[in-house]
Order: C-alpha cells, then sequence, then structure tokens
C-alpha cells in the first residue's frame, strides 16, 4: 500500500516480508491502539516469538543515535525488528530532525517502522517525515465512528467479549456514550458481566450506563464555577443539544451548586475533615 490509507480492521495480518514504514494518526486512539497492538502481537506470532526484536522509543526527545541503532541492528534469530515510535510529530520536530529521521528509513533493511501519534494538526502532517511515510508506506487515519459503523463497533466488540447486544441497545449505548471507545470498551465490559450470557437489552443500558448530559452537567457547574463564560455556553449548548429543556437546564445547575455548598458548610462544621 502506498498513501493515505482508511483505518483498517484491527485484525488485519501482519508480515514483515516488507519494511515499508506505517503512521497511525487520529482522534480515534482506541482503534489506533488497537491496531498497533494487533500490528506488535502478529509480529510476535509470526516473526519474534522470543520478544527480543521489538522496541519502543519515546517521541518526545528522540535520540537519533539510538533510533538509528535501533533501525540497522540484525534481528536476533528472528526474520526482521519491529522499532515503534510514539508521539514524535506531536512533540513537533524541526524540519532538519525529520529530514535525519525520514533518512534513516532508507537504511531500514530487517525492521518495520511504526510511528503511533494521537490527533495532529494539518501543520504536523505537512513536514517531511509524514510525506516520506507516505511516499515508501503507509498513513492510516483513525477518525471517530458514527451512525452504523458506531453501532456495529459496539456489537462486534461485545462478540468479541462473549456477549451479545440488541440493535436497540446499541443505538442507546450510542446515544448515552457516543464515539468515546474507549468508554463504550468499559461500559460493555460493565453489561456483559451483568447480562450474565443472556443478550443485552436497552433497559440493561438505561441502568448501568450514566448519559452523557450528566458528565456535562458537572463540565458546566465547573465552567461556571471558574467564571469561564465561553466553557459555560459551549456545554449549555451541548446539554440542550441532548435535549435538556432551559428548566432543567437551570435545575441541573442549581442542584450541583446546592451540593458544593452543603459540602462547604459540612468542612466548615467539621474542622477535624480532610480536604479529601
Amino acid at each position: 500500500m502506498r498513501g493515505v490509507q482508511p483505518a483498517p480492521d484491527t485484525h488485519t495480518p501482519y508480515s514483515m516480508l516488507h519494511t515499508s514504514p506505517i503512521l497511525l494518526h487520529g482522534p480515534d486512539t482506541y482503534r489506533s491502539r488497537s491496531r498497533l497492538r494487533a500490528i506488535r502481537d502478529e509480529f510476535g506470532r509470526t516473526v519474534d516469538p522470543s520478544g527480543c526484536n521489538s522496541t519502543v522509543l519515546e517521541g518526545k526527545g528522540l535520540s537519533l543515535e539510538i533510533f538509528e541503532r535501533d533501525l540497522t541492528a540484525a534481528p536476533f534469530l528472528a526474520l526482521g525488528r519491529l522499532v515503534v515510535v510514539e508521539g514524535l510529530l506531536a512533540s513537533k520536530p524541526k524540519a532538519d530532525a525529520q529530514e535525519r529521521v525520514a533518512a534513516l528509513l532508507q537504511r531500514a533493511r530487517d525492521a518495520r517502522v511504526v510511528f503511533w501519534e494521537g490527533e495532529l494538526t494539518p501543520a504536523q502532517l505537512k513536514g517531511r517525515l509524514a510525506a516520506a511515510v507516505a511516499a515508501n508506506g503507509a498513513v492510516e487515519v483513525f477518525t471517530p465512528l458514527s451512525g452504523r459503523a458506531l453501532t456495529g463497533w459496539y456489537a462486534a466488540r461485545v462478540r468479541e467479549l462473549g456477549g451479545q447486544l440488541t440493535p436497540a441497545a446499541a443505538d442507546r449505548l450510542a446515544a448515552a456514550v457516543g464515539d468515546d471507545l474507549w468508554r463504550a470498551d468499559g461500559e460493555l465490559r460493565k453489561l456483559v458481566a451483568y447480562a450474565r450470557g443472556r443478550q443485552i437489552e436497552p433497559a440493561d443500558v438505561g441502568a448501568l450506563t450514566p448519559a452523557r448530559w450528566q458528565e456535562q452537567t458537572f463540565a458546566l457547574a465547573d465552567a461556571i464555577g471558574a467564571r469561564s463564560a465561553s466553557a459555560a455556553l459551549r456545554h449549555s449548548r451541548q446539554l440542550l443539544a441532548h435535549g435538556v429543556s432551559a428548566p432543567e437546564l437551570l435545575g441541573l445547575v442549581a442542584w450541583q451548586f446546592r451540593n458544593l455548598l452543603g459540602v462547604k458548610r459540612l468542612a466548615a462544621d467539621e474542622p477535624g475533615l480532610t480536604a479529601g
């Protein structure tokens, strides 16, 4: 493959028959991490069972000498090496450093290099290194899932966990959690354990999974307390978009502040209490 590619299934087989580099990036870090894990697992199974030929380097403050050493070292009792570099582009390396890393990639005869990043800005993707990976390897972008793709992911993940999810339950979970797959994974694990072998129904989701607007309420209270008008307005709009009416919104905010005042009074009445 060459150039920018859509994010593949996380179970796509990995082969060390070629050593073209890969750049994994995007706001959906759950799936990009899953992809990286699949690459490393497949490498361990098919190329390096001993685990002696896989290296993970921190991109921030990356030593080019160490990178070159790991890139050019001969594999030990294996067909190749795997070098993972995390967060290099996000650390905003200078143009000459990117040029040197791109040049070193040309020397990777027996090593596959994987660059893992979170969400990158357009400017960070215009540098020499990203261009070199796109020209000689593959760039896989992980954007947030939505609609049927999102609920399909829920259903597939539940099957991996040994459970079943009705379409209606998937829709309700999507409304409550959205595209935050890190949180969704935790909620699905909880739901599978709760269902104990039966299908997960919408009522189960309603009983165990708090809706996103509840979290937004806390964020709104924090914004008001910090006197951040822009953040407070943003959270208010999000709550209204989730179907919370204006009177309900006012009541939620008042409820939050009553709780805070109650804690303040308790601290004043009980001087022996710790801050925690």
